[in-house]
């Protein structure tokens, strides 16, 4: 049997949720659309919506990316991504939930996904709006894509650099000019997500993975077979903004970003009402201490402010 290994980094502006049709093996990325800075918001930034994977040269010039050596990246404008052939890989269902601790204390608990901020969880308390998950979406979320998962790992935890090392640090959830009060819900966030499948083929030919991106109203679709490397395929998904230098003032430890992800709650609070991120300087974990190989593989992305990703996973019950 030849098995290829699929790698997804998914970084940035990102929320994850369970998929419209409630495969607990598959889940969803929504991106939100923030291509533009917001005047009114202070210290926002845009972000680059984009899908890289590894393709030969044409069929990257001909789906309209661009080739840098052996990566091909799309601008990401309004569409589904797809990955085919799909694969139903045996997944432990992801609850949602929060971290039982604020900073993770090992590697292997630096990977809980619940360090992927839980909107749906009860210190937010926000729905999905599931208009987002449904064959046209609203306005609002620049892409998406489903897919398979065996593995869904936190990683990239927000850091503040410290005597030249960097260092973990829980953030405290508020609103933007309020104190922070005893009992405020505070966790470590991730700004990546690792994730991993087996893409299983039976002949003797290596199975063949491709991307196709459709746009939400049908308008047209381009894709890409993928060319795997040694360690199998590769693809990353982001909605980055840009990095800003250390001591700028708008990399003071507020995760300002994760507002945008309200946008997609079916009841967004108003904007002043939205509990972002503040780092909690009085406690840390160095990072070099969580570093895990469930986070190596494709590059790693960093943000500077801090760009926390998250998720609409609905508290069991």
């Amino acid at each position: 049997m030849n098995d290829l290994m699929v790698h997804i980094m998914l970084h940035g502006l990102i929320a994850l949720a369970p998929p419209a049709d409630g495969q607990q093996n598959h889940m969803t990325a929504l991106l939100v659309d923030a291509r533009q800075a917001q005047p009114s918001v202070q210290c926002s930034a845009s972000h680059n919506p984009q899908l890289t994977v590894i393709t030969s040269n044409p069929e990257c010039s001909a789906a309209g990316c661009k080739a840098s050596g052996q990566e091909c990246t799309c601008d990401l404008d309004f569409e589904e991504i797809a990955l085919t052939p799909d694969a139903q890989p045996i997944a432990d269902p992801i609850s949602g939930h929060v971290p039982t601790t604020s900073l993770p204390f090992s590697k292997a608990k630096a990977l809980d996904f619940g360090y992927a901020a839980n909107l749906a969880a009860k210190p937010l308390n926000q729905k999905l709006n599931d208009n987002f998950l449904q064959p046209h979406p609203p306005s609002g979320l620049v892409a998406r894509m489903t897919f398979p998962f065996e593995s869904a790992s936190a990683c990239a935890l927000a850091v503040r650099p410290d005597e030249g090392g960097d260092n973990v640090h829980p953030m405290s959830f508020r609103p933007l000019g309020q104190p922070e009060r005893e009992g405020d819900w505070n966790q470590a966030i991730a700004q990546m997500l690792m994730i991993h499948y087996m893409l299983p083929e039976d002949g003797p030919v290596l199975p063949r993975l491709k991307v196709t991106l459709k746009k939400f109203d049908d308008s047209g679709d381009r894709s890409m077979t993928l060319i795997p490397g040694i360690d199998g395929y590769s693809i990353q998904l982001t909605n980055s903004r840009s990095i800003v230098p250390l001591d700028d003032p708008c990399d003071d430890g507020i995760g300002r970003d994760f507002a945008m992800l309200y946008d997609l709650a079916e009841n967004p609070p108003a904007l002043a009402h939205r509990k972002v991120p503040h780092v909690k300087y009085t406690r840390w974990k160095s990072s070099a201490e969580l570093a895990n190989d469930e986070c190596q593989g494709p590059k790693e992305p960093m943000s500077r402010p801090v760009c926390p990703i998250g998720s609409f996973y609905p508290e069991e019950q």
